[in-house]
């Protein structure tokens, strides 16, 4: 952090010799790449960070489509099964058109519950380390950019 600074205030003094611009500099550009180096190994480990939770949100989500999968195949056969079947038997009480309208308010039921019990599983943050390691990171930056009261 010392030599960021000392980096910009290479250029507030210009009094000093010309030999001790060379070594300000030097100093400063030292300075420079180190800090060029921590940001690199910390963006590596932003990174890294960043698979691990990508790689734990995605089995979420897998887990997700294979219950939604799951409805899908359990709704076309209770549609076939169930329709056939109390078709047949409601027919007797209610006729043909209140026997089909039972059957498909029955499965429309079904397939709301599912949905619903899929939904929650659906739930899950999107990388909330990750995120708030960069909220750290952009407080970190403001904090080094902000002016010194005392200067």
């Amino acid at each position: 952090m010392e030599s960021v600074t000392n980096m910009f205030g290479l250029f507030k003094n210009r009094t000093a010799a010309p030999a001790d611009y060379k070594q300000q500099a030097v100093s400063a550009f030292e300075g420079v790449r180190a800090a060029a180096a921590q940001v690199s190994e910390h963006l590596g480990a932003l990174s890294e960070l960043f698979a691990a939770e990508l790689q734990e949100y995605m089995r979420a989500q897998a887990r997700r489509i294979c219950l939604l999968a799951a409805a899908c195949v359990l709704l076309a056969g209770a549609y076939l099964v169930a329709c056939a079947l109390l078709s047949v038997v409601l027919q007797l009480w209610l006729g043909w058109i209140g026997a089909l309208g039972v059957v498909l308010g029955l499965h429309l039921l079904g397939a709301v519950l599912l949905i619903r019990l899929a939904g929650k599983y659906g739930r899950v943050p999107f990388a909330p380390a990750t995120i708030q390691e960069l909220k750290n990171d952009k407080q970190c930056l403001a904090l080094m950019i902000k002016p010194d009261s005392k200067s």
